[in-house]
């Protein structure tokens, strides 16, 4: 160092802005793989089953508790620090509630517990999410649109 003391300087400043390696605390993101069509099919086959259960005058809500149960998978995703697999997960539940929830509105089904549990999930999902600029329009874009159309 003492033939270029210049290069502390440089030396110093490169480590600086070096980014700093993540603490051993921090959890690995984990990716998982989600296929979104068995997720539509159960969501959808859970409102089959409540207009079932509607059209026999149960009286048990089994929709809610079903549909909370599958959102719940989705924010296992998000606690796990793994928001965009809960984001794909929470995108085939809204789908499918969104395409057959006007069956069970025919029956006076509240949809209130479970828009504010999507509510809930997506914002945990969007917060645990690495995102890119595009992927944050697209959802803001859908989620708007979704709220425009009442469905969430």
């Amino acid at each position: 160092m003492n033939r270029h003391p210049e290069l502390i300087d440089e030396i110093d400043q490169h480590v600086n802005s070096t980014p700093k390696p993540a603490s051993s605390g921090a959890k690995a993101v984990r990716r998982t793989e989600i296929d979104p069509a068995p997720v539509r099919r159960r969501v959808r086959q859970i409102i089959r089953d409540g207009i079932r259960d509607l059209e026999n005058e149960s009286e048990e809500d089994s929709i809610t508790e079903d549909l909370e149960e599958v959102i719940q998978d989705a924010q296992a995703f998000s606690e796990s620090r793994d928001g965009n697999s809960a984001i794909v997960m929470l995108e085939a539940i809204t789908q499918a509630c969104a395409e057959d929830w006007s069956d069970l509105e025919d029956y006076g089904a509240d949809s209130d517990a479970t828009v504010a549990a999507l509510n809930e999930a997506w914002t945990e999902a969007i917060l645990s999410a690495e995102l890119t600029p595009e992927q944050i329009i697209d959802l803001q874009v859908e989620l708007d649109l979704a709220r425009l159309i009442g469905q969430l």
